[in-house]
């Protein structure tokens, strides 16, 4: 193989990683409105637990999908190489944040072509100056510590130091660190319905059950994916769902209780009241 013959095999395979990553991200899309994705956490997870992509370059797949949606005239920029994956990804997160009209996005879009992910970065920051991406850490240092590091606005830090001074009695000489793990502690304490006793007096009530079938779920999404026979367990925006309707003759004890995160809640409605009811409710993206 001349280096010529190189060349031109390695401009053609690259066009063509082009033409197929835009068929990926129109496919993406399209799974997206039939909710294909939904027998699994979110459409991340489906993209790494069906096709085995990692979790970055799913996410990557995903916010640009959505980028392309929004913006059209970015096919053609990433056709022709003047936008990649990871800049589409990077500005589609601060999209997600705030409110953009499409012809502003479309000028945004137009700014980051031919641009590098940190030349990128300072753009959206310019543009975007209270929104642009905070890099916020949170990461374990050993077995058993970790580190948290996070940009608090004026009015965070104020009630940070007031908590202090007010813990000043009980908690001389407490670091930030205390501090920070103090205000977590109470308010799982107060808030968690897994930390909350439940008391003889309380279990004839409907909150108290529910609460007995969040304690039972340890707070986690019972629902069962059907291809993988996994258990969902994601404990973000989890609700308690009767599992028969009590419009369909269901009861208020525990056991027509589970607790389904909020997409599996929104696919479980489907599959007892069709798709044509749910429509309304699904996510819009």
């Amino acid at each position: 193989m001349t280096n010529r013959e190189l060349e031109t095999k390695l401009e053609i395979l690259v066009q063509n990683e082009r033409e197929i990553t835009l068929e990926i991200l129109h496919l993406i899309l399209e799974v997206e409105r039939r909710g294909l994705h939904l027998p699994f956490r979110n459409l991340q997870t489906y993209l790494v637990k069906k096709h085995k992509y990692s979790y970055g370059a799913a996410n990557r797949r995903v916010q640009a999908a959505r980028l392309l949606k929004s913006v059209p005239g970015a096919e053609e920029k990433l056709r022709e190489g003047d936008l990649n994956l990871s800049t589409m990804a990077q500005t589609q997160t601060v999209f997600n944040r705030v409110e953009v009209s499409e012809e502003e996005k479309a000028e945004v879009v137009e700014k980051m072509c031919g641009k590098s992910y940190q030349e990128n970065e300072k753009i959206l920051a310019a543009l975007f100056p209270e929104e642009a991406p905070v890099k916020e850490t949170f990461r374990r240092v050993n077995a058993e510590d970790s580190r948290l590091s996070i940009l608090l606005e004026k009015e965070g830090r104020a009630a940070l130091e007031r908590v202090k001074e007010l813990l000043s009695h009980s908690h001389p000489g407490a670091s930030w660190a205390e501090i920070v793990t103090f205000l977590a502690l109470d308010y799982v304490k107060r808030k968690d319905p897994l930390a909350r006793s439940k008391t003889d007096g309380e279990k004839k009530s409907k909150a108290a059950v529910k609460r007995q079938a969040l304690q039972r779920a340890e707070g986690q999404c019972e629902y069962i994916n059907p291809e993988t026979n996994e258990r969902c367990r994601s404990r973000h925006r989890v609700q308690v769902d009767h599992i028969i309707p009590t419009a369909r003759g269901g009861t208020d004890e525990l056991e027509n209780y589970r607790c389904l995160c909020q997409p599996h809640n929104l696919l479980e409605a489907q599959r007892i009241l069709g798709k044509e009811t749910m429509d309304p409710y699904w996510p819009k993206h």
